[in-house]
């Protein structure tokens, strides 16, 4: 189970994925400039489902470890 992270409070669903992937653009492509992490988390989720764990414990495990 995801957890919405506080950053994200224009996703206020319990399936933020679901909403991500719901959500209709407000403003045609290159139109406006709007600074959002929510294809950051999209990206977290796929990794997760991928690796069978968080991505935070698979960089613990292959990244940081070994430095």
């Amino acid at each position: 189970m995801f957890t919405l992270p506080p950053t994200m409070r224009h996703f206020h669903g319990i399936d933020w994925v679901q909403d991500f992937l719901s959500a209709v653009p407000q403003h045609a492509p290159g139109t406006v400039f709007r600074y959002d992490t929510s294809s950051t988390f999209m990206v977290s989720a796929i990794l997760s489902r991928v690796l069978g764990r968080s991505v935070e414990c698979y960089l613990s495990d292959k990244l940081f470890a070994p430095l």
